[in-house]
């Protein structure tokens, strides 16, 4: 009986034995010890370019468009000619204008010399015509006085003299008022007068000539033409658009929770699909009034400038964005992939003699891969870099270390 009960004695000390040589070892799990560390804060996003500053090219008249001679993307200077409205009215109606012009400045010059020149000339012969007649006739009527006086003429001869001299007189003051009357007709104001007409005429012409070029209102780049030959342009509609495309004006959506955190003069870093391995500079000079819908996103945008030589980023470019919100230097860290959150709080399992421990924490700022513990962690900490539900308080674990943290 004693051998007997010796005998389970030893057996159940075999199988406790076994048992707790079969106990499972602690798990491993990913871990990072809790560092100081720089840390960056970057808010990434999108943008679209824009020219730092453009204008249409707006026809001013209706007509078809006859030529276009530029082409989206060349470099104009201001006044450039861009593209041309026909208009056969123009070149004959601009002729007769200069026409006109000419004829009413002939009138104001033959005016200011006392009228036209064979006018003038026929009064003048005319005029020394009778002076010499009546010269001669006033001497006549003096010999048939002297004659009369001795009664060798009769009076009927002096009447006859008399008369002639006073034909004469009368033919000279006659051609006298004639150059009078030929003064006033082409007097200066009158000729002043037409020509100033026959000028605003022509003038009103050539402006419509102008009008019909369209050219470039400022020195830049033709970013969007939608004028082609044939169409039919009306007046104020758009042919063209040129802006200067450096610097280039960004316009950023940041999306609200991050706008508190923009600030005028922060500086971004822009990079372009369609370049890859290329980036470029610029900073905020504008911050938005106001937060606005795009897509499912509420955004505000933030206009930025960036030097773009040789016109590198066309207008209209969807553009990546980094902007640098804030930086930290010697900041208590822990990977973002540590985070957790219980019962509406956000902490880690930190790792303690091999069992997890839950820690409530106070973050600060965030970079793509860390995040800033102000409070409930020390450095040297070591806590579990994975939020995998697997791993639960209590649980006892190796900790498999994935270097410090940020790294």
């Amino acid at each position: 009986m004693r051998r007997w009960i010796a005998g389970l004695a030893l057996a159940a000390v075999a199988v406790l034995a076994v048992a707790w040589s079969r106990k499972p070892a602690p798990r491993q799990v990913p871990a990072s010890r809790v560092e100081r560390a720089g840390l960056l804060s970057l808010i990434t996003t999108n943008a679209t370019a824009e020219p730092s500053q453009w204008q249409a090219v707006v026809a001013q008249m209706a007509g078809r468009i006859e030529s276009v001679r530029v082409k989206a993307g060349d470099k104009v200077w201001r006044g450039a000619a861009l593209a041309a409205i026909s208009d056969p009215a123009i070149e004959s109606e601009a002729a007769a204008g200069e026409a006109a012009l000419k004829e009413a400045e002939a009138s104001l010059e033959a005016s200011l010399r006392g009228g036209p020149a064979g006018e003038r000339a026929e009064i003048g012969a005319l005029e020394s015509k009778l002076r010499v007649e009546l010269a001669s006739a006033r001497r006549d009527r003096a010999a048939i006085e002297r004659l009369a006086a001795k009664d060798a003429a009769t009076r009927a001869e002096l009447e006859a003299a008399s008369d002639r001299v006073a034909r004469i007189e009368a033919e000279l003051k006659s051609t006298a008022d004639r150059r009078v009357a030929l003064v006033e007709t082409a007097s200066s104001a009158v000729a002043a007068s037409r020509v100033n007409q026959a000028r605003q005429a022509l003038e009103a012409v050539l402006a419509r000539k102008r009008r019909a070029v369209l050219t470039a209102p400022v020195s830049g780049v033709v970013y969007e033409l939608s004028a082609r030959p044939g169409d039919w342009m009306q007046p104020g509609a758009a042919a063209a658009r040129v802006g200067v495309m450096d610097p280039m004006r960004l316009k950023v959506f940041v999306d609200e929770p991050d706008l508190g955190r923009v600030t005028k003069g922060m500086k971004l870093k822009v990079s372009w699909d369609a370049a890859p391995g290329e980036v470029w500079e610029a900073a905020v000079v504008q911050t938005p009034a106001q937060v606005t819908a795009l897509g499912t996103r509420m955004v505000g945008e933030v206009i930025a400038e960036m030097p773009n030589p040789a016109a590198r980023v066309p207008s209209g470019a969807n553009l990546n964005v980094e902007i640098e919100a804030e930086r930290i230097e010697g900041a208590l860290t822990v990977p973002k992939e540590a985070l957790r959150r219980r019962d509406g709080a956000l902490g880690v399992l930190a790792v303690e003699d091999g069992v997890l421990r839950w820690r409530t924490i106070r973050t600060g700022i965030s970079s793509l891969s860390l995040v800033e513990v102000i409070d409930g962690l020390r450095e040297g900490d070591t806590v579990v870099s994975s939020s995998d539900p697997q791993y639960v308080e209590f649980m006892k674990v190796t900790p498999v270390m994935r270097g410090a943290a940020g790294k």
